[in-house]
């Protein structure tokens, strides 16, 4: 049974990366053994990656993955977690509110490539397409999620 990860949490991101790219290739890419690689995934677990270690994997994954970038992700949604930091003004309402149709737009050609008759899979999904389409979707989600607290502040900033 796979522990609950908090999403955009340093270990969901590990996981991803090691999903994605595999433990034996992240050990190889990392210097590491695959044992020190499932404990960056493990949210009981004191080990994380290093920046330099977090950033040499978002590369490769992003390199792979149409440059989704997982420990970047994470970091950012842990900056913007510890600093109290949201969109305060008006622009930034219009800002998050035009992300939205880009996440659509990557979501619907995710799916489009991965349901293609010459897909991996041809007309059935495998993992990998299944993966990409997940991240997708949780970057459409996390899209969502900012538009929505964009809204919020610049609604209690301006006290309507």
């Amino acid at each position: 049974m796979t522990k609950p990860r908090s999403p955009e949490s340093f270990e969901d991101a590990a996981m991803e990366v090691a999903v994605g790219l595999g433990v034996p290739e992240c050990a190889r890419l990392m210097d590491r053994s695959e044992g020190a690689v499932r404990a960056w995934t493990d949210p009981d677990k004191e080990g994380r990656p290093t920046l330099h270690q977090a950033v040499q994997m978002d590369a490769e994954f992003a390199r792979r993955f149409k440059g989704r970038a997982p420990f970047l992700a994470a970091y950012l949604h842990a900056l913007k977690r510890l600093c109290g930091e949201g969109p305060t003004e008006f622009g930034d309402v219009l800002d998050e509110t035009l992300d939205v149709p880009e996440a659509v737009g990557r979501l619907v050609a995710t799916i489009r490539r991965v349901t293609a008759a010459h897909s991996e899979g041809g007309r059935s999904i495998t993992a990998n397409e299944y993966r990409d389409v997940r991240a997708a979707m949780r970057d459409l989600r996390r899209e969502i999620d900012e538009l929505e607290a964009a809204i919020d502040a610049d609604a209690m900033g301006s006290g309507r």
